[in-house]
């Protein structure tokens, strides 16, 4: 019996126009997770895309004062700049219902300790906490970059995204070289590189 379902790539089975679409949405996608490696600059992005499609700051986030703003329909507000929320309000009282959408920014990334800077053999090192489940044999022998924030003594913010461009300077976890890691390579590979 020969089954008459065949399995096609979308490619093709796709006009040119939409595989035109699919590119174009792919490029603007890669072009966010390029500038947005951080929740920050997440919040940042996703806040002037609030604002230029019309939303509007909510006024005292957790205040009495929000009354003020929920005669607007569409408003954003953010938390700490790493947390934000978007609403939308309908026609209809939220007796009516509501419908709700939620998603988590997720950043997996290695955090640099409050005192971070130590120096050894010459050489500065960082003391790094890893976040978001990552596997940590990946990470050895790749260039890095910092992204982050510096509070001053002052209290001034100061914004830093070191090692994007090729001018600037990287970091990266060593590895062992081939003929130093006979111990490393009888491990698992979850096992070889450790936290």
């Amino acid at each position: 019996m020969n089954l008459k379902f065949e399995k096609k790539f979308g490619f093709e089975v796709w006009g040119k126009t939409k595989i035109e679409k699919v590119f174009a949405f792919a490029e603007s996608y890669r072009q966010f997770l390029s500038e947005c490696k951080t929740e920050r600059e997440v919040v940042s992005w996703a806040t002037k895309q609030a604002k230029n499609e019309g939303f509007e700051e909510l006024k005292g986030f957790g205040d009495l004062s929000v009354k003020t703003s929920l005669n607007k329909r569409r408003l954003y507000g953010v938390n700490r700049d790493q947390a934000m929320v978007l609403a939308v309000f309908g026609k209809k009282p939220v007796k009516s219902g509501v419908r709700m959408i939620m998603a988590h920014i997720d950043s997996p990334r290695l955090d640099l300790k409050s005192q971070p800077l130590y120096e050894e053999e010459k050489i500065a090192w960082l003391k790094t906490q890893y976040y978001g489940g990552i596997k940590k044999y990946q990470w050895p022998a790749l260039p890095l970059a910092i992204h982050g924030v510096i509070v001053l003594a002052n209290g001034k913010k100061v914004l830093l995204n070191m090692g994007e461009n090729e001018a600037e300077p990287v970091l990266t976890i060593s590895d062992l070289l081939p003929h130093l890691a006979q111990k490393q390579m009888e491990k698992k590979l979850e096992e070889t590189v450790t936290a």
